[in-house]
């Protein structure tokens, strides 16, 4: 049975991704890796590389849920000016750094690009984009249906359908005018443009 790989920062649809391609393909998931790694690595499995877009992955980061994030890369508890709460699901909050979110995002981003299977979060949730992923998808079906994995259970924000027009938008909600400029100076042009993203004038 064929392995498959899924890459992504923390929050960036990682486990959707994943649960979307066992339940419609007759693959497994291999175990030896870390999904989240910054750094790139080679693997022989089929990988899939997963983005969000960088305003509502940053502000999810922030304002949502920010995952293991503080551990793995301390950096974005440095303190600034620009620095902001996020409210997680313990009600904890932190004080994080988007322009450290932002650093982060482009280092993934110049690392991992080029590398495996490109993914848009956004692609995933809208109907027509997501048959076409599926479909482009050379691995034995399980079932001619499209299975699509239960939401909320499988994403770890509390994903629910009324949120897809904001993910669509690619707009932040609650990232200031600031935090928005300083985010722009650190993310290139260059990874937006690659990625389908628009950058925010």
């Amino acid at each position: 049975m064929d392995e498959v790989y899924v890459f992504g920062l923390q929050r960036s649809g990682t486990t959707f991704l994943e649960k979307l391609l066992l339940q419609n393909f007759k693959c497994r998931q291999s175990s030896n890796y870390w999904k989240h790694s910054v750094e790139r690595f080679e693997t022989p499995a089929l990988a899939f590389n997963i983005y969000k877009n960088p305003y509502t992955w940053i502000e999810s980061i922030m304002f949502r849920e920010h995952a293991d994030l503080p551990i793995s890369s301390p950096e974005i508890l440095l303190p600034s000016y620009l620095n902001a709460g996020a409210c997680t699901l313990t009600d904890d909050p932190v004080s994080i750094n988007p322009v450290e979110l932002a650093k982060l995002y482009e280092r993934y981003s110049n690392n991992w690009y080029g590398y495996g299977w490109i993914v848009r979060y956004e692609d995933l949730i809208q109907e027509e984009t997501l048959k076409q992923f599926i479909d482009s998808i050379h691995l034995p079906r399980v079932s001619e249906e499209i299975i699509i994995p239960e939401a909320g259970f499988f994403m770890s924000e509390g994903y629910t359908d009324d949120i897809v027009p904001y993910y669509l938008r690619g707009k932040p909600s609650r990232l200031t005018d600031r935090q928005v400029d300083a985010i722009n100076r650190v993310i290139s042009r260059e990874t937006f443009d690659r990625l389908g993203y628009k950058k925010i004038p």
